[in-house]
């Protein structure tokens, strides 16, 4: 399976998101305005994850575009920790 997506070019169709694998991480919806902050490296306001310091940005088609770090100082912000390359 892996040697037929390699040559028709789709091997990251295969790749589980991360959002699956860290199923317990919180996803923080990033559209529209939302999504450009983070894309640049802004902070988002959410609701704070007791006892999470690490969530995801998923934009409206569900795939992770940031891995975000509460802010210790803000607990109700979320700053990008790793921009993810969108397609």
């Amino acid at each position: 399976e892996f040697e037929r997506a390699a040559d028709a070019g789709e091997l990251w169709d295969l790749a589980e998101s991360p959002a699956r694998l860290f199923h317990d991480w919180p996803a923080i919806p990033a559209t529209g305005d939302r999504l450009a902050r983070v894309l640049r490296g802004q902070s988002l306001r959410a609701p704070a994850e007791p006892g999470r310091e690490l969530g995801f940005a998923v934009d409206a088609d569900d795939r992770v575009v940031a891995v975000l770090r509460k802010d210790p100082e803000h607990p109700d912000r979320w700053r990008p920790e790793k921009v993810l390359k969108p397609d």
